[in-house]
């Protein structure tokens, strides 16, 4: 698994004559919530255990450096893209109505403020005729607050937003199927995005910041955009939304 089971290593090197293969994706989002003193440790410890470890794969090549930067213990790094079973998202009926999807913990490090509120002024536009937002992901109970927050910025359109409040297994795949475009403005530089590939496997192109590893991620599936603001997010969807060629075009490289 991970760096942060690292300290397992030792103990299966000493009882298993195998090799060891590790990932390495998105540790500093959790190691460098910690406190100071602690997320030193931390990083300390995987560098300890570094030794055990006989290859280290990542998810994208932003991420390879991220980490050579925040482990320089580690030299044999890979890239290896993460996947998804193509079969069981792909889907040739899109909706009648233009639908953007959201797909990941609401909350506002993900950015789904800055969705929200350039969804309202795609809506005053007017430009994309019966456009629809599908908000879905689930959320932990101190995102609450911030989830009312979002529902007063989109409640002057009741109809055209659904935000599904639970998760499910059964409605995951049938999520992508259901949108024409994904987008989740990260506010935070990501190793990999997996609600991307699922997009991707339905043939939903993606509309995303032009940060952490959605430039080698997206590539020609979509938009990329800077900066991270409402405006140029709601420019850009604008853009793909009202385009037809662009958009099968977009869609097809998904």
């Amino acid at each position: 698994s991970s760096t942060l089971l690292v300290g397992i290593a030792k103990t299966l090197r000493q009882h298993l004559d195998i090799p060891i293969i590790c990932s390495v994706q998105d540790e500093e989002v959790w190691i460098d919530s910690l406190n100071t003193g602690h997320a030193a440790v931390a990083w300390q410890a995987i560098a300890d255990n570094v030794r055990y470890i006989s290859h280290f794969v990542t998810t994208s090549e932003f991420y390879k450096k991220t980490a050579k930067e925040k482990i320089p213990q580690i030299s044999k790094l890979e890239v290896i893209y993460p996947a998804v079973d193509k079969g069981k998202y792909a889907s040739s009926v899109y909706p009648e109505s233009p639908v953007i999807g959201f797909f990941y913990r609401m909350n506002r490090a993900n950015g789904l403020d800055i969705l929200a509120e350039a969804f309202v002024d795609l809506k005053k536009r007017n430009t994309i005729p019966c456009l629809k937002l599908k908000i879905g992901g689930g959320y932990a109970g101190k995102d609450k607050s911030f989830l009312k927050e979002i529902r007063k910025i989109l409640s002057f359109y009741p109809d055209d937003v659904e935000i599904s409040e639970s998760y499910s297994l059964e409605e995951h795949v049938d999520f992508f199927r259901s949108i024409s475009v994904i987008s989740v403005p990260l506010t935070f530089d990501e190793g990999v995005g997996l609600y991307l590939c699922e997009a991707f496997a339905a043939g939903r192109p993606a509309v995303e910041p032009a940060t952490g590893s959605f430039p080698d991620i997206v590539g020609d599936a979509g938009i990329l955009y800077r900066p991270n603001n409402i405006k140029t997010l709601a420019d850009s969807l604008d853009t793909i939304l009202t385009d037809q060629e662009k958009y099968n075009r977009l869609a097809e490289d998904a």
